[in-house]
């Protein structure tokens, strides 16, 4: 059996360069669970309420970690769970070739085991750890 990862950027959130004043296009889901506070499915909690604020904090510290490395946040995040190794396929949504570079860029990353270690810090809300505020819910 195959595991796969899909979600890796978190609808956006690990690699867009989002803040606390991002607005959306109308249409767009993450607006409406920005707006309604609307947690009913698993990316909709990413963006809803209290929790997207807590959501950026996790986005910022691997932000911090990523630009230590001069890395793009999308490809530190993609190299993390790479290095991780919970699945051994990855969808990922490109929308340019671009963005498709980026992603691909994080197959040669080879980061070191305090480079995963303050990811690890990072994604379970370790203040000390570039900043985030509250684990990743999804």
């Amino acid at each position: 059996a195959h595991r796969i990862a899909f979600g890796v950027f978190a609808h956006g959130l690990l690699a867009e360069d989002l803040d606390e004043h991002t607005v959306f296009r109308p249409d767009d889901w993450r607006q409406q669970s920005l707006t309604t506070g609307d947690a009913a499915t698993s990316g909709n909690a990413l963006f809803a309420g209290d929790a997207y604020l807590r959501h950026l904090g996790v986005a910022h510290g691997l932000r911090t970690l990523a630009a230590a490395r001069g890395l793009s946040l999308g490809t530190f995040v993609l190299a993390t769970s790479l290095a991780i190794g919970n699945a051994d396929r990855y969808l990922i949504g490109c929308r340019s070739v671009s963005e498709l570079h980026e992603s691909l860029a994080a197959i040669d990353q080879e980061l070191s085991e305090a480079e995963l270690d303050a990811a690890e810090q990072v994604l379970a809300g370790d203040p000390r750890a570039g900043h985030a505020t509250g684990p990743v819910e999804a």
